[in-house]
């Protein structure tokens, strides 16, 4: 007889973290004038989004793609993969990191399901021996193209 195996999902940002981890990963990426100029310049997308206009998913590739469109793919991976494991721990729920190794040690299979981009979630998940469902970045010829690749996970 085959014993079921328990499935734990997770949300990440506000349930891992003690806070959203995207405009840290954003300053760490661009810088913070660079990241404040993204935001004034973003504002319209922002404001449509409160106001019901856009949905979450079209804001959140516009911003984001703001940022990073035609950013070389082996850069963009190599400095998210640097905030995932040496600036990223630093916003660990200690409690919550405890929940999860609780259900680890059960035997149980941990999944982070999380609208976080699976760039710089992906490498401290695979240190953690945690799954990760996320959305993910499109890129062509080695560049980002400033468009999700899947859904954003909302």
């Amino acid at each position: 007889m085959t014993r079921e195996k328990t499935l734990v999902l997770f949300d990440f940002d506000g349930t891992i973290t003690f806070k959203d981890s995207l405009p840290g990963f954003l300053q760490y990426m661009v810088g913070k004038p660079k990241y404040y100029k993204g935001l004034f310049f973003q504002s319209p997308v922002l404001m449509a989004y409160t106001l019901n206009l856009v949905s979450n998913h079209v804001a959140k590739e516009k911003f984001i793609g703001y940022f990073f469109k035609t950013w070389d793919v082996k850069r963009f991976k190599k400095l998210a993969t640097h905030y995932s494991l040496q600036v990223m721990p630093k916003l660990i729920n200690p409690d919550a990191m405890n929940r999860i190794n609780q259900h680890q040690k059960q035997g149980h299979h941990v999944v982070i399901v999380s609208a976080t981009l699976e760039c710089y979630l992906k490498p401290w998940c695979e240190e953690n021996n945690i799954a990760l469902i996320g959305t993910r970045l499109d890129s062509c010829n080695e560049l980002l193209s400033g468009e999700f690749a899947t859904k954003n996970c909302y």
